[in-house]
C-alpha cells in the first residue's frame, strides 16, 4: 500500500509540474519584465540605439572641428574631461584665407567605447519598472499588450561613471528618462516583443510619422551637429519678409574680402549680380542669374558667421556690423 501510494503521489505531482509547464505565461510585471529584457539581450542593434551616441563619425580619429562650430566643440570638450579624448591641438590651414580647425584625438579609454560608428555609455540595458500587464488585447486565439517600460544602464563605460558631468551626458542621451513602448504578445506560451511587421504599426512614431521600434517615443538626443536641428529653422523668426539668412554685409578673417547680400541678388567687388536663394538645413545655396545654373554652398554657423565652400577649401565668413 505504502509503495502504491508513493507512486500515485509521483504521478500526482509530476501530473501538476507538466501542466503547469504546458499552461501560458501569465501576464504580469515579472513576464514583462522578463520579455523586454530579452529583447535588449537577443538584438545589439536595439540595445545600441538606446545607448549609444551616434551624432558623430566616432570612428573616424581624429575629429575635427571648425572654430566657430560651438555645438560640436562644446560637446566634443564634455567627452575631453570624461577621457574619451585627449585635449585638442590646433591646426589653420587655407594659406591666404586661413581657417582654424580644433583637432580631437580619441584616448585608448574612447576606443574601448565605440561600438561600430557609436560611442557607448553601458554594456547593456535592464527594465527598472513596468505597466500595460493589467491590459491584455484578444484577437482570436492572440493575446498581446503594450508593456510601458522604464529602464537603466548596465555595466556603465568608465568614461561616464568617472565623469563629474555624468548626469547631463545621460539626460542628453535619453531625454529626462529611458522609457519607451513595447508592443508584446504571447508566443509559444510565453510572453515576447513582438517585431512582427503587423505590430510595427503599434509603434510609437517620430514627427515625420517614421517608425523607430521600441523606445521611438523617447525624446530625440539633442546631440552636437550632426544631430541638432537646423541652425536655420532656429534663425527662421529673423528673416520674416522673404529674406535669408546671408542678407548684409560679409568679410572673411583677413577683411580682405567682403561679400553683400541682398534678398535678390549678390553683390562682389561693387558689382551686383541677380541671384535666387535656398535654404537646406544649415546651407544657404546661391545660384547667380550668371552663374549657368551652378550654385554656391555657404554654411552658417551662427547667425554672424559662416563658411563659403569653395569645393578645396572653405572660406570664414562673419557679419559686418
Amino acid at each position: 500500500m505504502g509503495l502504491i501510494g508513493g507512486a500515485v503521489a509521483v504521478l500526482v505531482i509530476g501530473g501538476g509540474l507538466l501542466a503547469f509547464s504546458l499552461s501560458p505565461e501569465s501576464p504580469s510585471a515579472a513576464s514583462f519584465t522578463r520579455a523586454i529584457d530579452r529583447h535588449f539581450a537577443d538584438n545589439p542593434a536595439a540595445r545600441d540605439q538606446l545607448l549609444c551616441f551616434n551624432n558623430l563619425p566616432y570612428k573616424t580619429d581624429p575629429i575635427r572641428a571648425d572654430e566657430y562650430d560651438q555645438r560640436t566643440r562644446g560637446w566634443l570638450d564634455t567627452l575631453t574631461r570624461a577621457g574619451v579624448y585627449a585635449a585638442p591641438r590646433t591646426e589653420t590651414t587655407g594659406g591666404f584665407f586661413r581657417q582654424t580647425q580644433y583637432v580631437y584625438q580619441l584616448t585608448d579609454i574612447g576606443r574601448a567605447a565605440l561600438r561600430e560608428n557609436r560611442l557607448c555609455v553601458a554594456a547593456g540595458v535592464q527594465v527598472v519598472s513596468v505597466t500595460g500587464f493589467d491590459q491584455i488585447q484578444k484577437n482570436g486565439d492572440r493575446s498581446t499588450a503594450i508593456g510601458r517600460a522604464t529602464l537603466a544602464p548596465v555595466k556603465e563605460a568608465d568614461w561616464l561613471s568617472k565623469s563629474p558631468e555624468r548626469a547631463a551626458i545621460l539626460q542628453r542621451l535619453s531625454g529626462n528618462s529611458m522609457t519607451g513602448q513595447f508592443p508584446l504578445a504571447l508566443v509559444d506560451k510565453k510572453w515576447q516583443v513582438d517585431t512582427t511587421p503587423r505590430s510595427a504599426r503599434n509603434w510609437p512614431q517620430r514627427a515625420d510619422g517614421s517608425a523607430d521600434g521600441p523606445l521611438a517615443s523617447r525624446p530625440e538626443m539633442p546631440a552636437a551637429a550632426a544631430s541638432s536641428p537646423g541652425l536655420l529653422d532656429k534663425l527662421s523668426s529673423m528673416f520674416r519678409f522673404g529674406g535669408h539668412p546671408l542678407v548684409g554685409k560679409w568679410t572673411d578673417e583677413s577683411g580682405m574680402v567682403s561679400f553683400e547680400f541682398t534678398s535678390d541678388s549678390m553683390i562682389t567687388n561693387s558689382v551686383s549680380v541677380p541671384a535666387t536663394f535656398k535654404t537646406k538645413g544649415d546651407d544657404v545655396y546661391i545660384t547667380p542669374a550668371n552663374g549657368g545654373g551652378q550654385s554656391i554652398i555657404v554654411k552658417m554657423r551662427d547667425a554672424d558667421h559662416a563658411a563659403l565652400d569653395m569645393g578645396i577649401m572653405s572660406v570664414v565668413l562673419k557679419r559686418v556690423k
